[in-house]
């Protein structure tokens, strides 16, 4: 009778904490900068002067989607011949509101931004796309540029990682975030297969980041040293159980612990805006990062748990499943706010602490739907020799 509880319990569970559905085509791996330069006839650095809807046979029919016609000043030319001082590339953009299934290669691109084009020749003045299909890497293929003067460096990589040093420094906040997320994904970052560009290099230039004063700055910069923390992504929790509990969530590919956690390599700045006066999503972001770190103390965790700030509670809670002490997780479990019995619920599976597993069995049964289904998932992650007297208790359970 246990595994039949199980498995709605596991349903239940994956169901409330999934948030990406999984895709329903496959996708091919990214291609890297110098792979992506060899099968283009054309490479420029080009500002956007119009655009406008545009038929062309080329592009087969994709609902949700339009081939555009976009006029663009040369800038500079990086590989290959051109004469011309305006080019019209040919892309898929996505038509606002409208419902897809599927998604080409496309680009959303901005009159007046400059970028980084990888194109085919089409016709005299005319360049188009270069594939069809995207890639892991969505927006391969086109990549914003700092400004609109002439591209800096000999090869592909040396341009486009001056472009994004350039948007790095930006005071627009969402260039700077762009920069990040461009820089962590071709330099191997969170699921990325890319090595375009160093990852000690990267990691460096972003550092500075995680104490910016914006918060869309900070996030972005603390989420890629978050990338490995068990406690920053709630949405990831199902993959993280799985990886470090000793029970069975079937269907649920595990990830595991890496010896070195990429925050110890930030733990000055971390620690910083943690602690600092900044908003108290973003400081609670920098502890989520430090969990596995182990420079904070119980005293630094004790205080944010008790803090007025549900999000600083939340984190404390989450990350107190490395202290051996279980108060703060214990204390949780009586919480007003939804949230940190939410927290304690996915702690108590990060701890493997059976002596925790009656919490679960309190939790399980909690009137908010989403700390029930963390504590199922948790409770799950359990050898199943633990979690059954917890299992059979439940039974009969509406």
């Amino acid at each position: 009778m246990i595994r039949p509880v199980a498995g709605l319990l596991l349903a239940l569970a994956v169901v409330a904490l999934t948030a990406t559905p999984a895709r329903a085509y496959a996708v091919g791996p990214a291609t890297s900068l110098e792979e992506l330069a060899t099968s283009s006839d054309l490479v420029i650095k080009a500002t956007v002067v119009s655009q406008r809807a545009v038929t062309d046979p080329w592009f087969e029919p994709v609902m949700g989607f339009e081939p555009r016609a976009v006029q663009m000043k040369v800038v500079s030319v990086i590989k290959g011949a051109t004469k011309s001082k305006v080019l019209e590339l040919r892309h898929y953009a996505s038509v606002p509101g409208a419902a897809s299934s599927y998604s080409p290669q496309s680009y959303d691109l901005t009159v007046g931004r400059t970028y980084i084009v990888f194109a085919s020749n089409a016709g005299p003045g005319v360049i188009r796309q270069v594939n069809k299909r995207h890639t892991q890497k969505g927006d391969q293929g086109v990549l914003l540029a700092a400004d609109a003067r002439r591209h800096r460096g000999k090869t592909i990589t040396e341009v486009a990682l001056a472009e994004l040093r350039g948007l790095l420094a930006s005071k627009t906040d969402a260039d700077a975030v762009t920069a990040i997320q461009q820089l962590d994904a071709m330099s191997g970052g969170g699921r990325s297969d890319l090595k375009d560009f160093d990852r000690a290099v990267v990691l460096a230039a972003i550092r500075p980041k995680i104490r910016a004063t914006s918060d869309a700055v900070a996030t972005a910069a603390i989420g890629v040293f978050a990338t490995d923390s068990p406690y920053y992504d709630d949405r990831l929790a199902q993959f993280w159980l799985a990886g470090i509990g000793k029970g069975e969530i079937s269907g649920i590919g595990p990830l595991k612990l890496p010896a070195k956690p990429l925050a110890d390599g930030a733990t000055k700045e971390l620690l910083a805006v943690a602690s600092g006066k900044g908003s108290a999503a973003v400081r609670a972001l920098a502890i989520r990062a430090l969990g596995r770190s182990h420079l904070m103390t119980a005293a630094q965790l004790t205080t944010w748990a008790n803090d007025p700030e549900v999000e600083l509670r939340r984190a404390a809670v989450l990350v107190s499943a490395e202290l051996p002490d279980r108060t703060l997780i214990k204390a949780a479990i009586a919480d007003r706010a939804g949230e940190v019995r939410h927290a304690a619920a996915l702690a108590i599976g990060y701890a493997q602490d059976a002596s925790l597993l009656p919490l679960l069995g309190t939790l399980v049964t909690d009137k908010d739907p989403k700390v029930d289904s963390a504590a199922a998932l948790s409770l799950l992650s359990f050898a199943i020799d633990q979690a059954a007297p917890t299992l059979k208790a439940k039974l009969t359970t509406p």
